[in-house]
C-alpha cells in the first residue's frame, strides 16, 4: 500500500462515481507525473481489471459471430454467399489479432468458445428462422469444430444435407 506525504483535498475516488471521465482523465495526468501517492489506486486497480475482461469480452463477440455464421454456411448452404464469407473472414482475422496482442487468453480460449458457441447457436437458429424446438434439434449441442478449424482461414463447414 502506498504511504500518503500529503493528504489530497479532496477524496481520492470523490470524481469516480460523480464524474468518471474527471476522475479517468485526473488519474492519468497523476501517473504521467509520477505522483503516486495522489492516485485512486482501489478504483484504478478495478478500472484495469476490466480493461482485462472487455478483451476477453471482444474475443467472445467475435467468437459468437463466427460461430453463427459458420453454423448457418453449414445449413443453409443455399443461403451462402460473399457477405457471409466476409463476416467470416473479418471476425478469424480480428480473433488472430486479438490472440496475437494478447497472448494470455490462448490458454482460455477452448473456453471462451465453448461459452461463445451457447450464444451462437440459439442466434443462428434465430437468424435461419427456426423454431427454438427445431433448433435445438437441428443444431449440434456443442461446438463441431475445434479451435484449429474455427481460426483457419480457409476452413468452412460443409453442407449438412
Amino acid at each position: 500500500m502506498l504511504k500518503r506525504k500529503n493528504k489530497p483535498t479532496r477524496p481520492l475516488g470523490a470524481d469516480y462515481e460523480r464524474d468518471y471521465h474527471a476522475w479517468a482523465m485526473r488519474q492519468a495526468d497523476t501517473l504521467r507525473s509520477h505522483q503516486l501517492n495522489d492516485l485512486d489506486v482501489e478504483n484504478l486497480a478495478e478500472e484495469v481489471e476490466d480493461l482485462a475482461r472487455q478483451v476477453t469480452r471482444e474475443l467472445q463477440h467475435r467468437a459468437e459471430v463466427l460461430l453463427t455464421h459458420l453454423l448457418k454456411w453449414q445449413h443453409q448452404p443455399e443461403k451462402q454467399g460473399t457477405s457471409w464469407q466476409a463476416t467470416i473472414d473479418k471476425q478469424r482475422d480480428r480473433m488472430t489479432d486479438l490472440l496475437r496482442e494478447n497472448p494470455s487468453l490462448a490458454p482460455q480460449l477452448g473456453t471462451i468458445l465453448n461459452h461463445a458457441y451457447r450464444y451462437a447457436r440459439r442466434e443462428a437458429g434465430l437468424q435461419m428462422g427456426l423454431t427454438k424446438a427445431q433448433w435445438e434439434q437441428q443444431l449440434p449441442r456443442s461446438c463441431p469444430w475445434d479451435r484449429k478449424e474455427i481460426l483457419n482461414p480457409v476452413f468452412l463447414p460443409r453442407a449438412r444435407k
